[in-house]
């Protein structure tokens, strides 16, 4: 139900975006956003992952996506 993925790079024009610069990120998106697909707004990152939930009614599953992402977090920073 729940997934991680890795935020591709793919088109320069927003390689300029200095608000990611060398930070980690964490993004919690629902399966059909495609937030950072065929663009590169996130580029600058360092690294970005993201958590993909239901595209529809992830409401109804609101305690589990936040147990997940509190439980990503705790570890995101030890991730070599």
């Amino acid at each position: 139900m729940f997934s991680w993925g890795k935020v591709g790079k793919s088109c320069p024009i927003y390689s300029n975006t200095k608000i990611w610069y060398s930070h980690k990120g964490l993004i919690v998106e629902g399966e059909k956003t495609n937030f950072g697909y065929d663009n590169d707004l996130l580029g600058t990152a360092a690294e970005v992952s993201k958590i993909i939930v239901p595209s529809k009614n992830a409401f109804s599953k609101y305690e589990q996506i936040l147990e997940l992402t509190r439980e990503t977090i705790k570890t995101y920073d030890k991730k070599t």
